[in-house]
């Protein structure tokens, strides 16, 4: 046989090796029981990870909902699985439905923003944003972003045909509210389309007709000023079907420019068949790539470059059966095995292996679920399913909560009734390195802002902080940027095994310097983070340098490659 046969079969053997080499390990104290009562809409309610006490570990933050009288209670748990001093904290009126994070206000702490049947916004202490609550008559959905660069949040929502902007002082933004035709009930996403330092609102609507019926489906682009964005909206119109969309996404660098895509359903009122599909758009409102997919979809889908081609893969969930189906953007579905389960995320749980689909059981039998992880050809990993007693709750996210470069996965599951218990599990993978380039789409709309925009890493992450003593790297090491193909801007992470003088610059393929983002600086032990702005450079491929200096000597130098598409 050949020499690339058995070379085969060796790389095979080292991957899955490596797979199950990886398996998932409970951290220590979970899980943990969080609530016992009714939780009738535990499913939209997500966890989150974040760093609300400036510590530099991550906590989570999730919400349960108590039905007499309708209070909820929001928990914010840390990574040994106490609570945070001062929670959990209970809320009137149902309000957090839907909850997103970040320094709303940009005093350099995070904030809570969550929406009920009210939309609250409360610092990590738990007292409230002066303005808030404000009453959001049928509240859908909820976005944070920075839309104007003005180093402050804006708080995006929805109420049934309107779009609604709010400053961080509960004021409504000039220019707002937006009215889109009919309804719109799923969630937008946000990102700059045009790269002009100013973000840009997607959504998609529906035109109800009667119960279950619905004749067309409008996508909407609005500018941050509430002005429409040249070439939307769209009009779809099927005769004889019902037509809806999805959550839409963004991708904001591609070779065709910024891309919207959308994963829309069809119901034929005449056969009773139906089916979906996805349409990708440039950004100014052309038809790019759209292709069917099997049966119906539904919810949000995950966006990743699965076998590194250089393509986006979109991982959708369908219905009937209920399973998952992986798309190129270039406009066809890719051959894998059968995936069950929804709500998928995409993750590498190690250097070595490609990347993995987590999805969810939604059955659950015995009051027993089930967590699946596939290769991304649809093999189960050696370990999966992973089974948890009761029903996982629908939305999982991965992360890194301890600070120690490795990826945990949360998720949370309801047991038994009258009561019924709410548990919180976290595993770490010991093998994994917790990087944006490894967590493509880490959980529901990718980011804890909720803006469905690949890629996007909030600004206001951990950046630049030494690890806890215990969790040092145990070496020096340069991880490729990401998102990579960029435009404007990537992250660039690295980690640092003792202190030493670090030197970062990026260069042309000429070897000439285009700049320096730190050099000789003196940086203690743990990993970091570092953002290039390539605004300045125009389109090409470039190289990026770390250099690590002690005592005078080159201790470790690495370069990797990047490209600047504009």
């Amino acid at each position: 046989m050949s020499k690339y046969f058995f070379f085969t079969v060796l790389l095979n053997s080292v991957l899955l090796f490596a797979s199950n080499k990886n398996t998932p390990v409970l951290l220590p104290r979970f899980p943990i029981i969080i609530d016992s009562g009714y939780l009738g809409t535990a499913g939209y309610r997500p966890p989150i990870i974040a760093d609300f006490d400036n510590d530099n570990c991550n906590e989570i933050i999730v919400s349960t909902r108590y039905p007499n009288p309708s209070k909820d209670k929001i928990h914010i748990i840390k990574k040994d699985g106490t609570y945070l001093p001062g929670w959990p904290k209970f809320f009137n009126s149902s309000a957090s439905l839907y909850i997103a994070v970040g320094d709303i206000d940009g005093d350099g702490k995070i904030d809570i923003c969550s929406l009920g049947e009210s939309l609250y916004v409360f610092n990590s202490d738990g007292v409230l944003f002066p303005g808030f609550p404000i009453f959001v008559r049928h509240g859908y959905t909820l976005t944070l972003f920075d839309i104007d660069n003005d180093k402050k949040l804006e708080i995006i929502t929805q109420s049934d045909n309107s779009i609604l902007v709010y400053n961080h002082t509960g004021r409504l933004r000039n220019g707002w509210p937006q009215f889109v035709p009919w309804l719109a009930e799923n969630a937008p996403a946000v990102g700059d389309l045009n790269n002009d330092g100013k973000a840009e609102i997607v959504i998609a609507s529906r035109k109800f007709i009667d119960l279950g019926i619905n004749d067309s489906n409008t996508i909407s682009v609005f500018q941050e000023n509430g002005e429409s964005f040249p070439g939307w909206p769209i009009i779809y119109n099927d005769s004889g079907y019902s037509f809806y969309a999805s959550n839409p996404s963004i991708v904001p660098t591609s070779p065709y420019g910024s891309l919207i895509i959308v994963n829309a359903n069809r119901y034929d009122t005449v056969t009773t068949i139906e089916s979906s599909r996805m349409l990708v758009f440039l950004n100014n409102g052309t038809l790019l790539h759209q292709w069917h997919l099997r049966n119906a979809q539904s919810g949000t889908f995950a966006l990743a470059d699965i076998n590194n081609d250089n393509i986006i893969e979109s991982v959708t969930k369908v219905w009937y059966p209920s399973d998952i189906v992986v798309s190129s953007l270039n406009g066809y579905n890719i051959p894998t095995q059968r995936m069950y389960g929804a709500y998928p995320l995409v993750v590498k749980l190690s250097q070595q292996s490609p990347y993995s689909i987590l999805t969810n059981s939604n059955s659950a039998l015995n009051d027993s679920g089930f967590i699946y992880v596939y290769n991304s050809d649809g093999t189960p990993l050696p370990w999966s399913p992973l089974r948890v007693p009761g029903f996982p709750q629908g939305n999982n996210i991965f992360g890194d909560i301890n600070n120690d470069s490795t990826i945990e996965l949360i998720t949370i599951t309801e047991q038994g009734t009258n009561p019924a218990y709410t548990y919180l599990y976290a595993w770490t993978f010991p093998n994994s390195y917790a990087s944006a380039e490894n967590l493509p789409w880490p959980m529901y709309r990718h980011d804890r802002y909720r803006t469905s925009q690949y890629g996007f890493v909030p600004p206001d992450n951990i950046v630049g902080v030494p690890t806890s003593e215990e969790n040092i790297p145990s070496a020096f090491s340069l991880a490729q940027n990401y998102p990579n193909p960029f435009n404007p801007k990537t992250t660039i992470h690295y980690t640092l095994s003792t202190a030493a003088l670090v030197t970062l610059k990026v260069y042309d393929v000429l070897g000439r310097e285009i700049a320096t983002l730190f050099n000789n600086e003196n940086k203690d032990a743990g990993k970091f983070a570092v953002q290039f702005d390539a605004s300045n450079v125009s389109s090409g491929i470039y190289f990026y340098r770390l250099s690590v200096t002690q005592l005078g000597k080159l201790r470790y130098t690495e370069t990797k490659k990047f490209v600047v598409m504009k």
